[in-house]
């Protein structure tokens, strides 16, 4: 075996054995990332508030959206973004399209698809970070480029940053 055969054998060996490691910091969205949403979101911000999180994250998306999809697969898998996620925010998933009924933070009836209407959602994913008010914060449009991307979208609204610039120019101070 000459010496690039064996450093080849060697790296595979490796990959192999840090697999289950990289495999562990991957786990379901379903049930890791989003929260099960019960109906009432004025409900949701409440005990966002008693368990002292900074706010409401609401990730509109459609079935059959292959961003969304990418944006599961790259980014909310990660274990780390994840635990993050749900200990800063209440987390949940909505339907553009859906039927299902949904009761707004200000407390009005109404589906899924006429909740992400109100809130002029037009593509997905969209998250919308909501302060504990109810306001909107900070609005995304699409899947962030990757997990750190992701992580400093997440930094921007709990640090309050978005009071005093854009994303984009976070993005560029922050390392």
């Amino acid at each position: 075996m000459n010496i690039w055969t064996r450093r080849g054998a060697f790296g595979a060996a490796i990959s192999l054995l840090t697999l289950p490691l990289h495999a562990q910091n991957l786990r379901d969205p379903e049930q890791h990332f989003f929260q099960p949403l019960l109906g009432d979101l004025k409900h949701e911000l409440q005990t966002a508030r008693k368990e002292g999180r900074k706010g409401v994250l609401l990730i509109y998306e459609m079935d059959g959206c292959p961003f969304c999809v990418r944006f599961h697969k790259t980014v909310l898998r990660e274990a780390a973004v994840q635990d993050w996620y749900r200990q800063n925010f209440a987390v949940f998933k909505v339907d553009i399209r859906g039927a299902n009924p949904l009761v707004g933070f200000d407390g009005k009836e109404l589906t899924e698809s006429a909740f992400a209407a109100a809130q002029k959602v037009k593509a997905t994913p969209t998250s919308v970070f909501y302060g504990l008010d109810g306001q909107e914060q900070v609005r995304y449009a699409g899947p962030p480029r990757d997990a750190r991307e992701f992580m400093q979208l997440g930094e921007f609204v709990v640090r309050g940053e978005w009071r005093r610039s854009n994303f984009d120019q976070y993005k560029s101070r922050t390392p």
